[in-house]
């Protein structure tokens, strides 16, 4: 690429860690933009950004604001970095050279990439391998499957009115995790009920042009989450399997692909394999695919700019690299769940010679650059507080295994609504709870040492809109031991409500519980973000989430017998 060539891409979901590798492959010539659904977002604080932005959440405001975006500034590359970005792009009523930024394929055939079971039908007519399944839209009357099963939900992210909401694959073991995992993806997602096939994960990643295969690259996942199998914490670039790179080409070329695409397989110790699924955007082992010598955000942006790409590059065969953050989970669900029988990798002494290989130069880090320190210390950062979620979110759960039979049988009476200030998500809550399960006395509190504070306009008038629950009468309370001796349940908003009650009263957090857990049972979306800093596009999904988890908790309630 020439070097008076300035190119001016947009990255967006800037929070995803292909958009961060994205930035950091790209020609140091481009002027990159990169916007994410919050300021804090991880791709937000490399210094290289010419200009950050903030994305709607909502997939169809998300399109809107992308065509008024673009009008104004001219990118030559838009990449996708989730599913969210994607849909948003996939409509065929853009305008064609909109979406030609976006270096996509036609509607048709990423609707059938992003739906589970019309990529199998394809595969089958294609005669590629995939697992036997059948397609379950209500649990009762589905036939009894073969244990273990893999529980998939028909879409990996479904457009809901607050945004887009990502829902994960579950293997089960036992017809009791099976109905606990359709009951919580049927109410968004018909599931794929399809056979277990123990094996290794492949990853073919492709780079097409107008149907035509450019350049290909594979990987191998040493280490999933969960550690029953998913994505990868830990892999390694190997040369391609004949069988599966010939399946995924011809998968993809009967598509006519344009774009990228990871089509993702098991692989038995026999030889014989499985089609899993196609990921038909930038994917999260995207940094070993650059390490190795295949940099995919670079071929997009000479695709987009009608540059001719080279041939197949070479690539380093046994290259390496680690997600620090995940794989650290990686060896500790290892140990905690070694005598699991569906366990894909067993914890090994090798498991720990590897931390070595950073020294021989055979192991890269994810997004480690020295150039961009400014990246690590937001992973490390953001690493405790994540730590310190998953804490709260575990003894949320177990909490409420506890609780939950006491809510149902109405032994639970008095109910403290904790967030930070009580002037946004607590008295919301407060007075949801109250119109849903009126037989319970439910008061507010918050931990800010000041009382008597007003709601802030904005919020009032987005719960008023979205929920029409009035706060305008409401003041703040700050919670006290009183208030924590009185309650039989306190009900708190996010992992530092959790910490800063387990720190002020530790006796209290046996009947504490998030939320989210509450509301959803295993916690898929624990906690609550506090609207507080935001305008009121931005409240609106929290004032919409807070009436949904609410209502769930009401109803468990009152369909208890």
């Amino acid at each position: 690429m020439s070097p008076s060539v300035q190119p001016k891409v947009l990255i967006l979901d800037g929070h995803a860690r292909a958009a961060a590798e994205s930035l950091l492959s790209l020609p140091r010539s481009c002027v990159l933009h990169v916007a994410a659904t919050e300021p804090d977002a991880l791709a937000l604080v490399s210094p290289r950004i010419a200009r950050r932005l903030i994305q709607p959440a909502i997939v169809d405001a998300l399109r809107e604001w992308l065509v008024a975006l673009d009008s104004s500034e001219h990118y030559d590359l838009i990449l996708c970095s989730t599913e969210a970005s994607l849909l948003a792009l996939k409509s065929g009523t853009l305008d064609p050279a909109l979406r030609a930024k976006a270096v996509l394929p036609s509607e048709a055939a990423l609707d059938i990439a992003l739906d589970k079971q019309r990529t199998v039908e394809f595969a089958q007519s294609l005669r590629i391998k995939t697992p036997r399944g059948t397609l379950v839209t209500r649990l009762e009357g589905a036939p009894e499957p073969t244990y273990p099963v893999v529980v998939k939900p028909l879409h990996s992210k479904v457009v809901l009115a607050d945004g887009a909401r990502s829902l994960d694959v579950q293997l089960c073991r036992d017809a009791k995790e099976r109905r606990a995992a359709c009951r919580a993806l049927l109410p968004f997602s018909p599931v794929v009920e399809q056979e277990y096939f123990r094996g290794r994960g492949i990853g073919i990643e492709m780079l097409f042009e107008h149907g035509q295969p450019r350049w290909c690259f594979a990987h191998e996942r040493i280490h999933e989450l969960p550690v029953t199998g998913g994505a990868s914490s830990y892999r390694r670039a190997i040369e391609p399997p004949p069988e599966l790179l010939t399946a995924a080409t011809k998968l993809l070329a009967y598509l006519h692909w344009h774009g990228v695409a990871m089509v993702e397989f098991k692989l038995a110790d026999n030889g014989d394999y499985r089609l899993l699924e196609i990921n038909p955007r930038l994917w999260g082992s995207l940094p070993l695919a650059t390490a190795a010598g295949v940099n995919f955000p670079l071929g997009l942006l000479k695709i987009a700019l009608d540059e001719p790409l080279e041939p197949q590059p070479h690539y380093r065969r046994g290259m390496r690299a680690r997600n620090l953050g995940a794989d650290a989970c990686w060896f500790a669900q290892a140990w905690k769940q070694r005598r699991h029988p569906l366990l894909v990798a067993p914890l090994r002494i090798r498991d720990f010679l590897a931390l070595l290989l950073p020294l021989l130069g055979r192991e890269r880090w994810d997004l480690f650059r020295w150039r961009e320190p400014q990246l690590w210390w937001k992973l490390f950062r953001d690493a405790l507080p994540r730590t310190e979620r998953m804490q709260a979110a575990r003894d949320a759960r177990a909490n409420w295994r506890r609780l939950r039979a006491r809510w149902r049988e109405r032994h639970i009476r008095r109910v403290l609504v904790l967030c930070y200030g009580n002037i946004c998500r607590s008295p919301a809550v407060a007075a949801l709870l109250r119109s849903g399960a009126g037989d319970v006395e439910i008061v507010s509190a918050g931990f800010h040492n000041q009382a008597h504070r007003r709601v802030p306009d904005g919020w009032a008038n987005v719960v008023a809109q979205t929920t029409g629950v009035r706060l305008d009468e409401h003041r703040s309370r700050v919670v006290d031991d009183a208030l924590i001796e009185w309650a039989d349940l306190i009900i708190v908003m996010d992992a530092a409500n959790w910490r800063m009650l387990a720190r002020s009263y530790p006796h209290a957090i046996p009947k504490a519980v998030l939320l989210g857990v509450a509301a959803a049972g295993r916690g898929a979306c624990a906690e609550i973000a506090d609207p507080y800093t935001l305008d009121e596009t931005g409240m609106r999904p929290i004032a919409a989430m807070l009436q949904r988890c609410v209502d769930k908790l009401a109803r468990q309630r009152s369909t208890s017998t």
